[in-house]
């Protein structure tokens, strides 16, 4: 059997040399990853071949290869890859008066650590932006599209997110990312959301690299350590 890719999310950020093979994490495809790394504690993100399928509730044993580690998450990898995430929906706003509120909006949040600044300041913020995506036509400039008020409304959720786990729920903005209803066209609606999942996985891996070299890089210039049965003494050579 032909050896198949996959990405896991091993517990604990710590050096090479102090690494242990001592869980079995889930095998993840790119698809998946953002939803795992939702709920995730810190981690180290590593690429895996394995003979394995990959089905729902797979998980790594000591036959699978850890191919090279290609990531850390942490709270600040959350907070840049939702941010990241959010940027590029509003990048999207065509509409002058909204695309400058939700790009405010965007640093006013991503220039301090949302858990400092106080609620009624972050709920204000949302009031505005909602206030400019229903506002009536006016001196010949069009109302907001239906998708770009959809983005100013998912980001005003996100605007008043304090903490990372809440950020990352939040995104990427689905409900403008995809057109389709899942009652009337199930079909299409699962396929977009492949879609969405997919580039999610993909920032994300992104950001976990550029956080990987800046908080554990020497794991990105070793050979991987061989996974071991749980109790056996790793080989430090």
């Amino acid at each position: 059997m032909a050896l198949k890719n996959f990405l896991i999310l091993y517990p604990g950020i710590v050096p090479p040399n102090k690494f242990t093979s001592n869980v079995a994490p889930l095998l993840l495809t790119q698809q998946d990853l953002w939803r795992e790394v939702r709920q995730c504690g810190p981690s180290l993100l590593f690429r895996v071949r394995s003979e394995q399928k990959g089905a729902e509730g797979d998980r790594l044993t000591t036959a699978d290869i850890l191919e090279s580690c290609v990531g850390v998450v942490d709270s600040t990898t959350r907070w840049r890859t939702a941010f990241r995430m959010a940027s590029v929906s509003v990048a999207g706003i065509r509409h002058p008066g909204l695309a400058a509120a939700c790009q405010q909006a965007l640093q006013f949040t991503a220039g301090q650590h949302p858990a400092s600044v106080a609620a009624v300041a972050r709920h204000k913020v949302a009031a505005e932006l909602q206030q400019i995506a229903t506002a009536e036509p006016k001196d010949g400039q069009p109302a907001p599209s239906g998708y770009e008020q959809g983005i100013a409304y998912e980001l005003a959720n996100l605007v008043q997110a304090d903490n990372d786990y809440d950020a990352s729920w939040l995104t990427p903005f689905e409900r403008s990312l995809n057109p389709f209803s899942e009652a009337e066209s199930p079909q299409a609606f699962a396929a977009r959301t492949y879609g969405v999942e997919s580039y999610a996985g993909a920032v994300l891996l992104d950001q976990a690299a550029s956080r990987l070299m800046e908080r554990m890089p020497q794991w990105a210039f070793v050979r991987m350590p061989a996974l071991v049965p749980a109790g056996a003494e790793p080989d430090e050579s």
